[in-house]
């Protein structure tokens, strides 16, 4: 995919999903996993199996055309604020990539707007759901990232989940198109981290001479 920049505040970090995804779970595991410590077999066995799927769920998303992962591990007003976003590039063909992006949007469900980032136009769709650890996850989250999602709730709290995809034409590439896909849990600030979001699209640029 052609190069991009995206400007970022203190507390995100960048995990590079295409590259080693191995490499790149292990790194996400050794900062952002929360789970209780101890030598006790449960928790020794807790570890290792949460940094299996960690390992499984970056291999599927290098797979599925994911180059990078961004995650959020801060705190507002004292509670703890997780959120990811990926980046990542689909191809939906030259029929597509024909139409002006108004008349994508219809397609792709009731939530899906047409907006203007300094970057040029892209369609923005905002969608709501749960994550317990075991229903069904949205498809941009990875259901073995729900440790870290689900660190300090409850373990039979489901957690809100709410997610914003901006999808966006990928210049000299025709057909391919950039999935940038926001996920965020907890009932807490919901609308300042989409709002956070938002404001980040606003610095994403393609690179020049590309």
């Amino acid at each position: 995919m052609t190069q991009y920049r995206v400007l970022l505040p203190d507390g995100w970090y960048r995990y590079p999903v295409d590259g080693d995804p191995k490499r790149a779970s292990r790194a996400f595991a050794d900062r952002h996993l929360v789970l209780l410590g101890g030598d006790d077999p449960t928790a020794v066995e807790a570890r290792r199996r949460a940094r299996d799927d960690i390992s499984s769920a970056f291999t599927t998303m290098a797979d599925a055309g994911t180059t990078d992962l961004y995650f959020f591990d801060g705190r507002f007003g004292g509670a703890p604020m997780n959120m990811l976003f990926t980046i990542g590039v689909v191809y939906l063909g030259p029929t597509i990539a024909g139409l002006e992006l108004a008349e994508v949007a219809p397609a792709l469900g009731a939530s899906t707007t047409l907006t203007d980032l300094p970057v040029g136009a892209a369609l923005r769709a905002r969608s709501e759901g749960e994550l317990d650890g075991g229903g069904p996850l949205p498809a941009s989250l990875p259901r073995d990232l729900a440790a870290a999602f689900l660190a300090g709730s409850g373990p039979d709290v489901p957690a809100r989940t709410t997610r914003v995809d901006y999808l966006l034409p990928v210049p000299q590439e025709h057909g391919s198109f950039a999935l940038i896909s926001f996920q965020c849990a907890g009932e807490l600030f919901t609308d300042e981290r989409v709002a956070h979001f938002d404001i980040l699209m606003t610095g994403f640029a393609w690179e020049s001479g590309r």
